[in-house]
């Protein structure tokens, strides 16, 4: 720290100190005065005493009832934040309010002439008063109210206890509703009977107990024939085939072969040819002794001897040819194996034709079925949808039971922990703290009214 300043500093504290002398009437007179007013009011803060009570929320009624998961000690029904709020607001609601300010007369504390607005003030000041808190990680509210009677804060606090529970009551009470709840169970009862009736009887006539089974086994019967056909198919292209080089094989064999062949002349023409030769010669012999050597008879009859004995130098070299046949066995086998392969082609033919038919018939089989299990897994599902409806309402109905019945009982979830009670010893009026403030008050306020005064006498002097 400078010189200057600590000089600086000095000097102001010794002026203040030499103001202060000079005005410590004025500085005093303000001191008591202020530290006066204070002890004043401190001393006639009244006495105040609080009551409290305490709510405890549960699990909600319907959760009361007997069921396998409290049987199995499973925790039903946990309080959310969201209802201890409603609660809370429950609690602080106006008409509940005003009826503990009409019971206990609060009114009167009021300064209006007029009931209506002292009662409408007195709500107002009571909800300022009312401290509603809800204590965390429990399901709890604690309730507190001050006031200077501890009788009067009780009675106060049982007011708004009785009304709320009753007002709790009304609010998740629900009248009727058993009665609408059982005549719906009733009927999704009636409805779930009738949709079974239905699906058992569907199931009677067309066998829905099985039908994926069919359906399965169909499904691999047409793969099986599927299978079948396109091996049939694939043999009549063989077959075709191995028909067509028989038939042209067959076309160049000849269906029979010679098996003997012997050489044989002509006997009866040779015999024929040598009789007349000779019988020609005969009449030559007797013409000759009749004709000269030159007559054309002679000439005639030459000529007749030496076609003759032509003809039958042609007869004598002449040979027949006598042949045996038999059937060709090669020819025999080619167009046997032709009329098998015609038959084994006519039989796949027909067995492709009967796969056709089978697999077009199975194929429609299982189309019905699929629409018979189509219908079936509705109806089923129908079954199912009432099911679930007539369990939900049933549930609904044991719920609204329960609930009406502890309603009439006047059973809550919310429950009274601790009744309100009259405090025997009053609460802290801070006392002590108005009573510093007003010393700190005091010492600053005669301070400053040492420095105004000396500051207007100043003022008054250059003036």
């Amino acid at each position: 720290m400078s010189t200057p300043y600590v000089m600086s500093l000095s000097q102001d504290s010794a002026r203040l100190v030499e103001v202060i002398r000079k005005r410590r009437r004025v500085m005093l007179t303000v001191f008591l005065g202020v530290f006066g007013l204070g002890v004043l009011i401190a001393f006639l803060l009244p006495t105040k005493y609080i009551s409290s009570m305490k709510i405890l929320i549960r699990a909600t009624p319907t959760d009361l009832r007997a069921t396998s998961e409290r049987a199995n000690a499973v925790p039903l029904g946990l309080v959310n934040e969201e209802e201890v709020n409603s609660e809370v607001e429950l609690l602080t609601s106006y008409n509940l309010l005003r009826e503990a300010v009409l019971k206990n007369h609060l009114e009167r504390q009021s300064l209006v002439s007029s009931q209506a607005e002292g009662v409408d003030q007195a709500v107002r000041k009571l909800g300022k008063a009312l401290d509603v808190t809800a204590v965390r990680k429990a399901n709890i509210i604690e309730v507190q109210y001050a006031d200077e009677s501890p009788a009067l804060a009780a009675s106060v606090l049982r007011t708004i206890a009785a009304g709320y529970l009753e007002a709790h009551l009304r609010a998740g009470s629900t009248p009727g509703g058993y009665s609408f709840f059982k005549t719906q169970t009733e009927y999704y009862e009636k409805k779930l009977a009738d949709k079974q009736r239905v699906l058992a009887k569907f199931s009677d006539r067309k066998g829905a107990a099985n039908l994926d089974q069919q359906i399965t086994l169909l499904t691999k019967t047409i793969s099986d024939q599927e299978a079948a056909l396109q091996q049939a198919q694939a043999q009549v292209g063989q077959v075709k085939s191995e028909l067509a080089a028989s038939r042209s094989v067959a076309v160049l064999l000849s269906p029979r072969i010679n098996t003997t062949r012997k050489a044989i002349p002509n006997p009866s023409l040779i015999d024929h040819l040598t009789t007349l030769l000779a019988d020609l010669q005969a009449r030559r012999v007797q013409q000759s002794s009749k004709f000269q050597d030159d007559d054309p008879v002679l000439k005639e009859t030459d000529t007749e001897i030496e076609v003759v004995a032509q003809e039958l130098r042609k007869a004598t070299s002449l040979v027949s040819y006598e042949e045996s046949t038999d059937v060709n066995p090669i020819s025999q086998n080619v167009h046997g194996g032709i009329s098998s392969r015609t038959i084994e082609l006519a039989g796949l033919k027909s067995k492709i034709v009967v796969l056709k038919k089978q697999i077009a018939a199975n194929r429609r089989t299982i189309s019905r079925l699929t629409n018979f299990a189509g219908q079936y897994r509705l109806l089923r599902s129908d079954v199912q949808n009432a099911q679930e409806d007539y369990s939900d309402y049933a549930e609904r109905a044991e719920n609204a039971r329960v609930s009406e019945g502890l309603d009439q009982s006047k059973i809550s979830n919310v429950v009274l922990a601790q009744e309100p009670t009259e405090s025997v010893l009053p609460v802290s009026s801070h006392r002590l703290l108005v009573l510093a403030f007003t010393l700190f008050v005091a010492v600053f306020g005669s301070i400053a009214s040492c420095l105004l005064a000396e500051s207007f006498q100043l003022e008054l002097q250059n003036a």
